[in-house]
């Protein structure tokens, strides 16, 4: 009896939290559903969803030497600076998705990219 009240205010909690967030979504003209799955495999998905990032987010990245932030540059500025060395795998680089810089080098995605 217990876990079935338990369970019911659980089932009741979980769907005012839903409703609250579709109540936030629709005043914000927003949606934080979660997206239907991509075609294909899950891997494929989390790909394209990290390649749709590197493409879309802004960039920061650090001159080693100076050690000066610049940014934020598109991620069309971070490939003309690639093509002109002006960074390389050693530049650390920063998004709003990363807690903290990375080296390009640790990120073979945005590498690859680059390298495109």
């Amino acid at each position: 009896e217990k876990i079935r009240r338990d369970r019911a205010l659980a089932d009741s909690r979980f769907s005012e939290t839903v409703r609250r967030l579709d109540l936030h979504d629709g005043a914000l003209r927003i949606d934080t559903s979660t997206p239907p799955p991509i075609a294909g495999s899950a891997r494929v998905g989390l790909l394209n969803a990290q390649e749709d990032l590197i493409e879309t987010s802004s960039w920061w990245y650090a001159d080693t030497e100076s050690e000066e932030q610049h940014g934020p540059v598109s991620f069309a500025d971070l490939q003309q600076l690639w093509d002109l060395s002006k960074i390389g795998p050693d530049t650390p680089v920063w998004c709003e998705h990363f807690e903290n810089w990375k080296l390009i080098q640790d990120l073979p995605l945005l590498e690859e990219r680059l390298d495109a």
